[in-house]
């Protein structure tokens, strides 16, 4: 069978079955986006997108022919493969939610015949895959590789693709591996475990490198050193590299770290290890996000109780709308009498939040405030020229810059920013 002849389904659309149905779809593959929610696929058929991602309207003009959405569940039974594809939430913790998953593989499973294929590309802890083999018989799982702001680049151009497999020393279904094929990667495949457990392991080891910078940047600050020039001097190291995560932050964002090393640390207790490695990273996370609230009210409120802060950015990075887990949200609820409003070039607040004054510019923010935080690192906010701003606006104002984003250049003489360096 040609992959022409193939059919694949996502069932689960939240941005990692958007993203996954349309790259496929791109490799000229047909592709259905599978969803319960009716408002939803309707408004992806109308090209009326839920996500944000750069390159979005681009893949999916490469994928339009190939890729449709629906809301039937009979449209199940027309896939070859099933690919089970909606975020896990997690709760604050955390703690990942996996009922949803597996109601999924379970409607899914009594609507295709036992011959078709099963992929889980949702995140799941160790011994997920392997238990749900109780609902269908040929499950493979495989890891996602979703990174909010370039997700359409980590779907097309991936690195390699990691699969886990009930009998990995078999070969995978023929039409499994002329999907994987397309790709033009190294495809590793290893038993259920092992593969769901290598993508902790891969989160892991990032979760060590953003909380081993903010420590060595704290230290650096201490000294007097320069950052910026350390972080240079490290990127060209073939041992930590050019991509390694070295610019300070407010700790670990998103949700998909904490959920990994709040396995782990659940992991270390469920075998009595004595291991303390995976707490600490969440403990230095913890105390790193306590920064920004302890400075803002060093800066701003130790000063001038009746100060109104601004917020500019609400995502919790930039190229995304997501909000989940993000600092900035947390920064409006502890300060909400103080904060004047926000503004982000596209993400926006979630329910409950709705009082919350929203800018249209981040001009605006800045002439209705007297201070600023800057929670998310947008480009556009490092060509913010406060020449626009009166004068007399800008004696005494404060900027809280955690990501070093403004061009220092642009700041009027006499404004106070303080950063992480």
């Amino acid at each position: 069978m040609s992959t022409k002849a193939l059919t694949v389904g996502f069932f689960g659309l939240s941005h990692l079955g958007i993203v996954s149905a349309i790259s496929l779809g791109s490799k000229s593959i047909k592709t259905i986006g599978i969803d319960q929610d009716s408002q939803l696929v309707d408004d992806l058929n109308r090209r009326k997108w839920p996500i944000q991602e750069p390159d979005l309207d681009t893949v999916y003009v490469a994928a339009k022919d190939f890729v449709n959405f629906s809301a039937s569940l009979d449209s199940l039974g027309k896939c070859d493969i099933i690919y089970i594809s909606r975020d896990v939430p997690t709760d604050h913790a955390g703690r990942s939610d996996l009922s949803g998953i597996e109601n999924l593989i379970q409607q899914a499973s009594q609507r295709i015949s036992r011959d078709s294929i099963l992929v889980i590309l949702c995140q799941v802890p160790p011994g997920f895959s392997r238990r749900m083999l109780q609902y269908h018989p040929n499950i493979y799982y495989q890891v996602e590789t979703l990174i909010f702001g370039r997700a359409f680049v980590r779907a097309n151009l991936p690195e390699r693709i990691i699969v886990g497999a009930m009998h990995p020393n078999q070969p995978i279904s023929k039409k499994y591996q002329e999907v994987l094929d397309r790709f033009a990667c190294p495809i590793l495949i290893m038993d259920y475990e092992s593969a769901e457990f290598t993508k902790i392991c891969i989160n892991a080891f990032l979760a060590a490198s953003v909380t081993t910078t903010n420590s060595l940047n704290t230290i650096s600050n201490m000294l007097g050193a320069n950052w910026g020039d350390i972080k240079r001097a490290l990127q060209l190291d073939k041992r930590i590299g050019t991509y390694a995560y070295l610019q300070p932050g407010l700790g670990i964002s998103g949700g998909n770290i904490e959920r990994d090393l709040q396995t782990l640390n659940d992991l270390v207790q469920l075998y009595g290890l004595n291991e303390s490695l995976f707490e600490t990273f969440l403990n230095n996370s913890s105390h790193q996000k306590n920064w920004i609230f302890e400075t803002i009210t060093a800066e701003i409120l130790n000063k001038n109780l009746q100060a109104k802060i601004g917020i500019l950015g609400l995502a919790y990075k930039e190229n995304t709308n997501s909000t989940k887990n993000s600092m900035a949200l947390e920064v409006i609820r502890k300060f909400r009498h103080q904060i004047s409003g926000y503004y982000d070039p596209i993400a926006e607040l979630p329910e409950g939040m709705e009082t919350v004054r929203v800018f249209s510019t981040s001009h605006d923010c800045i002439a209705n405030s007297d201070a600023i935080v800057v929670m998310t690192p947008w480009k556009e906010f490092s060509d913010l020229d406060f020449a626009q701003i009166q004068a007399s606006k800008m004696e005494g104002f404060v900027i809280i810059d955690p990501y070093a984003t403004l061009n220092r250049a642009l700041l009027p003489v006499g404004v106070l920013v303080k950063g992480l360096s």
